[in-house]
C-alpha cells in the first residue's frame, strides 16, 4: 500500500472547514471526503440533526475503510474541538501506510458566529463559542498523532491562499 497524506480539519461551525474541504478536494480530486454533517443529511435528511453518533460513525468507518482499500487520500471534515476526539479518531483510523495533517481553522468566534447566520443547519452561537473554548484550552499539537498541524492559510481578502496550500502540502509530503 502506497503511503497517503491524508487532511484532518479542526475548528468551531462556521470556520470554513467545509470550503477548505472542497478546495483540498479540487488539489487533490482523488481524496475522499469524509464529513459527519453529509452523513447526518442523507441518515436524517437535515445536517442539524444530531442523531446517534454510533450510527453516524460506523458510516464514517465503512467511508474511511473504502478509501483506504481504493487508496485515495481522506479529508476528514469535523469540528475535532477537544482534544479526545482528536486522539480517537487518529487511534482508530491510523493504518500503516497513512499519516495525518492537521489543518487548523482560526477563524474568529465572531466571523464564526456571523457566518453561521448563512448556514442551511445553523448552529446555536453558544455552541460556536464553547467549541472554540475547547481549541484554546487544548489547541491541537503533533503529539496527538499528527505529521504537522498547520493554520489554513489566508490571504488579505479572508480567502484561503491556494497557492500557500498547495506549498504547505508539499513541504508536508517531504518529511514523510
Amino acid at each position: 500500500m502506497a503511503e497517503r497524506l491524508c487532511h484532518f480539519l479542526i475548528g468551531p461551525p462556521g470556520a470554513g472547514k467545509s470550503t477548505f474541504a472542497q478546495i483540498l478536494t479540487q488539489l487533490h480530486p482523488h481524496s475522499v471526503w469524509i464529513c459527519p454533517d453529509h452523513i447526518r443529511k442523507q441518515l436524517y435528511g437535515d445536517a442539524s440533526i444530531q442523531g446517534t453518533w454510533a450510527e453516524i460513525e460506523a458510516i464514517i468507518h465503512q467511508q474511511f475503510d473504502q478509501a483506504i482499500q481504493a487508496q485515495h487520500p481522506v479529508i476528514y471534515d469535523a469540528t475535532n474541538a477537544k482534544a479526545q476526539w482528536r486522539l480517537d479518531f487518529l487511534q482508530r483510523y491510523r493504518p500503516p501506510g497513512i499519516q495525518w495533517l492537521g489543518w487548523q481553522l482560526t477563524t474568529s468566534v465572531q466571523t464564526c458566529i456571523h457566518r453561521n447566520q448563512f448556514r442551511s443547519h445553523q448552529v446555536p452561537p453558544d455552541v460556536i463559542l464553547t467549541y472554540a473554548q475547547y481549541l484554546n484550552a487544548q489547541p491541537p499539537s503533533i503529539a496527538e498523532g499528527f505529521l504537522q498541524v498547520l493554520a489554513v492559510p489566508f490571504d488579505r481578502q479572508d480567502q484561503v491562499n491556494i497557492n500557500k496550500t498547495q506549498q504547505l502540502i508539499t513541504a508536508a509530503q517531504q518529511l514523510r
